[in-house]
């Protein structure tokens, strides 16, 4: 199922959830994973700002395939010569022979208007460019999808560590109530003589100190839900909880891996791209470029300013011009570009090659997390079955007196220990197989 389809589908029901939790009865709502990360993808600034940057880049293109079209402009000028200026002339021409005459041409003020065209025939560093700028619109949507992958993997973590929570609070919830059985088998045999003060004290630690880490995992689970809705852009007030708990995995689904599939080796292999398009366009400068050039105007030119008058006349003129613009020498500041460029480009081949020895060592390790993880769930799933039978026999053993309280403690503890082994192994199982999925460029799966 596509994103899209997945919009479609969640994100009505979800709002329709956020509308419900708007009302003065906090109703309670539960929100899938799958509705976090649609939501979140959806909503998230960074998401938006990225979808921002790819429209702008679109924009850019547009800007520079503007310089392909005939510009035009319209001026006008008004020149006040506030002094004309004065020219010499041989007296001859006023029958003064031998000697010079000063005299003044023109009139006070010139009025002009006019309309330029002109056209870019051929410029080799426009072309370049509007390569450039195409690139980067695929940069930015590159951009884009980096994004959203880092985003699905930060919402799939906060969501399983708050998933994983619960199901730490629904364990220590049922240990508590084996404790209150306790404290009251305790109790009674306290009255009746069979323990001490001090084993029937130890008791009530215990439930003590199970109630407190209830309370801590109930104080977690409000920070993590309040990072879940950040990450999302739920709002922070509403009251949502997360699907239901988990406590079994399957066998996880190893995707193809490729580090040149990832999107991490794509950008720097776009960058690489880029770098060699921006030494196609500085190298586009040693090539001349030609462009065409119109101008028609009209002038009017009197001593006063009504050029409107009818006594006023405008006298038209136009040119076309033919330009060739051929480069000579610059003082090798192209040639120093392009080194610099060349510098960048061997520095993101390292780039590559670390990234490749990073992402498959990364690759493996998931592998090796989820092999090792899923071999200590299936230990210590076995393991809490037999703590689970020690703590149950030594239980009925410690009510009928065979078995002391020491006993029955230390089962507990086997047990809560057991417990907690299986808990973090989880955890690390769902871990490693996010990190699996983002190293290999398959993130997107867990939108399905």
């Amino acid at each position: 199922m596509t994103s899209k389809m997945h919009v479609k589908k969640v994100i009505p029901t979800l709002l329709a959830g956020l509308f419900l939790l708007a009302s003065p009865a906090k109703t309670q709502i539960n929100i899938s994973l799958t509705d976090c990360l649609i939501y979140g993808l959806a909503n998230n600034p960074t998401i938006q700002k990225a979808s921002l940057e790819t429209d702008r880049s679109e924009k850019k293109v547009s800007e520079i395939y503007s310089a392909l079209y005939p510009q035009i402009r319209a001026n006008a000028s008004i020149n006040d010569n506030l002094k004309l200026q004065t020219s010499i002339l041989p007296g001859e021409i006023f029958g003064q022979p031998g000697q010079t005459v000063a005299v003044q041409f023109g009139t006070q003020y010139n009025v002009t208007t006019a309309v330029d065209v002109s056209q870019v025939i051929f410029d080799p560093g426009i072309i370049t460019g509007v390569r450039l700028a195409n690139q980067s619109i695929d940069m930015a949507a590159l951009s884009q999808d980096l994004t959203e992958e880092q985003l699905l993997y930060n919402i799939a973590q906060a969501y399983y560590a708050a998933q994983i929570t619960v199901t730490q609070k629904e364990i220590l919830q049922q240990n508590l109530k084996n404790m209150d059985s306790l404290v009251i088998i305790t109790r009674v045999k306290l009255e009746n003589d069979f323990v001490l003060q001090t084993d029937y004290d130890r008791v009530v630690i215990n439930q003590a100190n199970l109630q407190t880490q209830i309370f801590t995992l109930e104080q977690n689970y409000d920070k993590q839900l309040r990072l879940l809705k950040y990450l999302t852009g739920i709002p922070l007030d509403s009251a949502v909880t997360v699907g239901t708990a988990m406590n079994e995995l399957s066998a996880p689904v190893i995707p193809e891996y490729s580090s040149s599939g990832t999107l991490d080796m794509r950008m720097l292999q776009m960058q690489q791209e880029m770098y060699y398009l921006n030494i196609k366009q500085i190298q586009s400068g040693y090539i001349p470029n030609l462009s065409l050039s119109f101008r028609y105007a009209y002038m009017a030119q009197q001593n006063d300013l009504n050029v409107f008058g009818s006594g006023s006349k405008w006298y038209p003129m136009s040119y076309l011009t033919l330009n060739l613009s051929v480069p000579v020498f610059d003082g090798f500041s192209k040639h120093r570009k392009v080194q610099q460029l060349e510098i960048e480009m061997d520095k993101n081949k390292l780039d590559q090659e670390y990234t490749k020895s990073y992402l498959d060592m990364q690759y493996q390790n998931a592998l090796g997390n989820i092999e090792i993880s899923m071999a200590s769930m299936g230990v210590y799933k076995q393991n809490i079955e037999l703590a689970q039978k020690l703590y149950d026999t030594t239980k009925k053993q410690f009510v009928g007196n065979v078995s002391s309280l020491s006993d029955l403690l230390n089962a507990e503890t086997a047990l809560n220990q057991a417990q907690s082994n299986y808990m973090s192994a989880l955890i690390q199982v769902k871990i490693a197989q996010l990190d699996l999925l983002k190293g290999t460029g398959n993130i997107k799966l867990i939108l399905q």
